[in-house]
């Protein structure tokens, strides 16, 4: 069984014009019947890209985002 988005997730992106309610719940229908998540249906639609889904996901569970390849690390 695929990871089940949060319905509030979803409810942000309905919120941030990313998506319309009618095209959520097509989402989330298209998800449950290839037994996949609603982010990779979004992104296989090219309706979001992976970065701007990062921004929204970090900025709504207020968890920073952090670029592993900004980071240097010492040896």
């Amino acid at each position: 069984m695929a990871f089940k988005t949060p319905q509030l997730l979803i409810e942000e992106l309905i919120k941030r014009n990313i998506v319309s309610e009618e095209l959520a719940r097509e989402i989330q229908s298209a998800a449950d019947s290839q037994d996949t998540s609603f982010e990779a249906v979004l992104a296989s639609r090219k309706l979001i890209s992976d970065d701007e889904l990062l921004k929204i996901k970090s900025e709504f569970y207020d968890v920073p985002l952090i670029k592993l390849s900004d980071i240097t690390v010492d040896n």
